[in-house]
């Protein structure tokens, strides 16, 4: 269902008019924060994201691959608004153990994360953010968590020693004489939601209603409140005993908002109590913040009845509020549109195949209306015998883009509502509306002192930009910097910073782990401050909280088969460690942590550590130890040392001392002294000369030192660190290398003698056009079993599907 962005925010200008009546302070209110509002979301859109993982959970040593899926909430399609993604692996402790920065294209990327085999077992956080999001904050990022283990043997069921129950008024508030329907949720000492039944009573005792769960802890009752009357519920469960609850506090005034889906409409009523009788209220309706319907309601009953088309919005959460005379949020209700506009994914795999068989398919794409679609697809496949995982409980991308971006906190089985679209479901998602309607946006609190903003924190991408000030903070206006970048591409680049002091350096190739040096070429400039945008003081990490430390319930029984494969597979990986013990030598020449740009070890002349053990003075050790080193006035050349004017006893211009990068940064003899340096802490020293320092261009003229301190070394308490400000020194994370996923072929003459994958496929660059079948193919493996196949996707509409099928392995 496509929804015309320009009709979406003339709906503004309809406002504009309804509101004519209220006051003029109402109407200044409502109007400009919307107007504030539109600003900020037309300059910088807000965009959802899905990840779709190759496997439920993982074991140590496994990859997680994924896909990611970018949604421009304005259009809702995939966003060409942000090119860079960054994916953090955050560990139940809080602590960042992985990041990976991806490419977007058109809202697209896929990536990877290696998993060690000495992380610890529990449920960490995969969270998610584009450089748009980054500008909203926290609030805004996507998070999955995944679970990480040890082995399947150590996964159990859940554990419920208590319970609570909680009461969500539609609209918000109880309203006496006004019939209102209330959701309750009921949970568990863990969290989850658990069956219970009772009755609600009056403070005297009188029953007013039976209720009972209906599904995941959550269902709904109506009633209408008297005055003066306080309301409880008396609640048990067959496994937590009994529990008795307040409802909330009846109001004598106010407004109730119920509302229904009904066929292609929504039927919406606003119910008041006689203090509202013939005033004005404007109800809004919105999805992901942006206005889809407004209206403006002479309310003359008590009961007042509107019906909405559904097509004015697109499959997802939309958001009710009404306003009243004075422009105040006064109720709040939301619901759930379906179209049933999802894309048709279909295979033509078999039910059942033999061990390392080759498994063809076919994928067809269409839309709802069984037409052929264009669209980008993920697909994954693996053996849910050894990975075992109730479908309920997938983020899909069903659940990531229609449900989980408009809802609070941890949503039990939430993949559940999409599974099929009975009534049944379908009452059992409104459910989920009542009890756990919380946006990312709210109407109250954009209309309060918190307005929606958004700030400058853009990430580094391929381009790194930033300011440099003296220390009279003034800027450092129109001078020449150098940027050095090491690591898996290595460059050289110079720049001006402007009037202003502020400086870019374009078209960086900023891949894996680079190490960035910025200076400025005036070594005699000290004590410079240069700070560079998108570097942050921290990450903002976070732990996963106990409720979504989602348990997986091992309840299969594996075969004799697969237990012998396992067992193969450990002995096999017990080899394979002494293997990597006996053969994983250093190179002779490599130098662990060097900022060389020609590569580790690439130098004239090396020095080890081993080399210094007896040395008291380096600037003397490498003199009387490196071919045509000198000395002159404790600073090294690499050729003849300047000549002096007997007369003035002033020194030639040239030659100059050798450049000398420490730890990665560019220093000046003058101001740094190598033979101040203790050799017990040097790891290594190498020296360019001639050709080996043409990486470092006209600096590198007479010749470069670099010098690697050890690990462990607090170079922050040397001496002559300190003494070298002005210059930035920054290791980043770069775009993530690509990796192809790897899938054994059974064609060759000497296939491998055992084969352990229990995850047998992943592609996610899969393309489905209309004028040709995408055809795939791959090996089973030499486990047996129930095997799954997952493809998920989305065309340009922003249309998306999902497609689950299984297939045995004898």
């Amino acid at each position: 269902m496509r929804i015309s962005n320009t009709i979406v925010f003339s709906l503004i200008n309809i406002l504009f008019l309804l509101l004519l009546s209220y006051s003029i302070s109402a109407q200044q209110t409502l109007l400009e924060k919307l107007s504030d509002y539109k600003k900020v979301v037309d300059k910088y859109p807000i965009e959802k994201i899905h990840i779709h993982t190759n496997q439920p959970f993982y074991l140590k040593n496994d990859t997680i691959w994924f896909k990611v899926y970018v949604i421009n909430t304005n259009l809702n399609r995939p966003s060409n608004v942000s090119n860079t993604l960054l994916v953090d692996l955050i560990s139940p402790d809080g602590n960042l153990v992985q990041q990976a920065k991806l490419k977007l294209n058109v809202g697209l990327a896929d990536g990877y994360l290696s998993l060690s085999d000495t992380l610890k077992s529990g449920t960490y956080l995969l969270r998610t953010y584009t450089n748009q999001l980054k500008k909203y904050g926290s609030k805004f990022y996507y998070r999955k968590t995944i679970n990480i283990v040890d082995s399947l043997e150590n996964l159990k069921q859940r554990d419920v020693k208590n319970f609570n129950i909680s009461f969500f008024p539609e609209g918000g508030d109880l309203i006496y004489g006004i019939k209102s329907t209330v959701g309750f949720k009921a949970v568990g000492g863990d969290g989850f939601g658990i069956d219970v039944n009772g009755e609600i009573v009056d403070d005297r005792g009188k029953h007013i209603a039976t209720i009972n769960t209906e599904n995941l802890g959550m269902g709904r009752f109506s009633f209408v409140p008297e005055p003066n009357r306080k309301y409880l519920a008396n609640v048990k469960s067959s496994n937590s005993g009994v529990l008795t609850e307040k409802l909330p506090i009846a109001k004598q005034t106010g407004y109730v908002l119920a509302v229904k889906n009904i066929a292609d409409s929504i039927s919406v009523r606003i119910k008041v109590s006689a203090d509202g009788l013939g005033k004005d209220v404007i109800l809004i309706a919105s999805q992901d913040g942006l206005i889809r319907y407004a209206s403006k309601k002479h309310l003359t009953s008590s009961d007042n009845q509107l019906s909405i088309d559904q097509s004015i919005f697109y499959t997802g959460v939309v958001q009710f509020t009404l306003f009243n005379a004075e422009a105040v949020p006064v109720a709040e209700r939301l619901t759930f549109c379906n179209h049933d506009d999802m894309l048709s994914i279909t295979t033509d795999i078999k039910n059942e195949y033999k061990k390392r068989e080759k498994v063809a398919l076919s994928i067809d794409l269409k839309d709802f209306a069984g037409v052929s679609e264009v669209g980008s697809l993920s697909v994954s496949v693996y053996s849910e015998t050894e990975y075992p995982f109730d479908d309920n409980d997938e983020q899909s991308i069903y659940v990531d883009l229609l449900l989980n971006s408009d809802l609070r906190g941890y949503i039990e089985k939430p993949n559940s509502y999409f599974l099929n679209t009975d009534t049944i479901n379908a009452r059992y998602l409104d459910n989920l509306m009542l009890t756990q309607g919380w946006r990312r946006f709210s109407w109250k609190e954009q209309l309060s002192q918190k307005m929606f903003s958004a700030e400058n924190r853009n990430m580094i991408t391929d381009h790194i930009q930033g300011s440099i000030k003296m220390t009279n903070k003034k800027p450092y206006a129109n001078a020449d910097i150098i940027l050095y970048q090491q690591g898996y591409f290595k460059n050289i680049l110079f720049s001006k910073t402007d009037s202003t002091g502020r400086f870019s350096f374009e078209n960086l190739n900023l891949v894996d782990k680079p190490r960035i040096v910025i200076a400025p070429i005036d070594q005699k400039i000290k004590n410079l401050v240069i700070e560079v945008d998108g570097v942050d003081d921290g990450l903002d990490l976070e732990k996963v909280s106990q409720l979504e430390r989602k348990t997986i319930i091992d309840s299969r029984i594996r075969s004799i088969e697969n237990v012998q494969v396992n067992n193969l597979y450990k002995k096999y990986l017990g080899t394979t460690l002494k293997q990597v013990t006996i053969k994983g030598k250093r190179r002779a020449d490599a130098v662990e942590g060097s900022a060389n740009l020609n590569g580790s070890g690439k130098a004239d002349a090396i020095v080890l550590a081993k080399d210094l053990e007896t040395t008291h003075n380096l600037t003397t050790y490498l003199v009387n130890n490196i071919t045509g080193l000198k000395l002159s006035d404790d600073m090294i050349y690499s050729r003849d040392i300047p000549e002096k004017n007997v007369e003035t006893d002033a020194k030639a211009k040239y030659p100059q001392p050798m450049l000398v990068i420490f730890d990665g940064m560019p220093v000046e003899q003058e101001g740094f002294k190598i033979s101040e340096l203790n050799p017990n802490d040097i790891a290594s020293i190498e020296i360019l000369k001639g050709t080996s320092a043409a990486m470092y261009g006209i600096h590198g003229l007479w010749g470069v030192i670099i010098i690697t301190q050890k690990r462990g070394f607090n170079s922050d308490d040397d001496p002559s660190r300190k003494s070298n400000k002005g210059v930035f020194n920054l290791s980043i994370t770069g775009y993530q290398v690509r990796r192809e996923y790897y899938s054994p072929s059974y064609h060759v003459q000497k296939p491998q003698s055992y084969d352990f994958r229990k995850a047998l496929y992943w592609n996610p660059s899969v393309v489905a056009t209309k004028d040709k079948t995408d055809k795939l193919s791959f090996f089973n493996s030499d486990y047996s079993g129930r095997f799954k196949i997952v493809i998920e996707g989305i065309n340009a509409d922003g249309q998306v599907g999902r497609y689950v099928n299984y297939y045995m392995v004898r």
